[in-house]
C-alpha cells in the first residue's frame, strides 16, 4: 500500500509537533501494511528538510521502515506511488 500527501500549501509544523507527529504515525504503524510514502511540498528547502526529518524519526521509531519521496508535483508523485503496485505484481 502506498500514500500521497499534498502539502502544496507548505503547513510547517514547529519542533514540538514534529516529535509529536513522528511518534503518533509510529505508533499507527502496526496497524497498516504502508511501504511507499509520497509527499508533495512547495518548493522550499525548508519543506523538504522537515519532511525528511519527521519520516526519519517515524523509521527510527518502527520496526519496519517505509520508503519515502518528496515531490513537488501530484502527479509525479502519484506515479512513483503506482510503481510499487507494479512491481508487486511481477
Amino acid at each position: 500500500m502506498s500514500w500521497v500527501t499534498d502539502n502544496s500549501i507548505g503547513f510547517q509544523p514547529d519542533l514540538s509537533m514534529q516529535r509529536a507527529l513522528a511518534q503518533l504515525a509510529a505508533s499507527r504503524m502496526k496497524y497498516t501494511f504502508l511501504k511507499r510514502f509520497a509527499r508533495v511540498t512547495p518548493m522550499d528547502v525548508f519543506q523538504e528538510l522537515l519532511t525528511h526529518k519527521i519520516l526519519n524519526q517515524i523509521n527510527d521509531l518502527t520496526v519496519t521502515t517505509i520508503e519515502y519521496e518528496v515531490f513537488h508535483n501530484s502527479k509525479d508523485a502519484q506515479v512513483w506511488c503506482a510503481q510499487l503496485n507494479l512491481l508487486s505484481v511481477n
